[in-house]
């Protein structure tokens, strides 16, 4: 999984505040949900990071990373959000939370336990 993840993280600062840049969706956030192993990644949600791992990873390799991100968000199923068109990037806030609602659980998504903090990623 992180051969196809980007290797930085990308963080910036906007009205004072810092942020990630999720890889995917190009949304802010506060919280990101990465690839434990390797510290690689940036999402706003899992089912955003296994839509972007889907079309990068053959079948059996999206199997393996799904069955890990599962064990390391201590979830039982994680599903995947649908393909964004390649003009639809960055999404908004409302856009976000527009695309995230397609989803079982919604943006309850955002809030699993085990993701990393923009503050505690800048402290290391």
């Amino acid at each position: 999984m992180d051969r196809v993840l980007p290797e930085q993280v990308n963080v910036i600062v906007f009205n004072d505040k810092h942020y990630f840049v999720c890889d995917y969706t190009g949304t802010f956030c506060t919280y990101r949900f990465f690839d434990k192993k390797s510290g690689k990644g940036c999402f706003v949600c899992l089912p955003v990071m296994l839509r972007f791992l889907y079309s990068r990873l053959s079948a059996a390799e999206f199997a393996d990373a799904k069955k890990q991100l599962c064990l390391d968000y201590v979830q039982p199923d994680i599903p995947m959000a649908e393909a964004l068109g390649e003009f639809a990037l960055p999404l908004s806030g409302m856009e976000l939370h527009n695309y995230l609602e397609k989803l079982p659980k919604g943006g309850a998504w955002k809030s699993i336990q085990n993701s990393q903090s923009v503050s505690f990623f800048l402290k290391k």
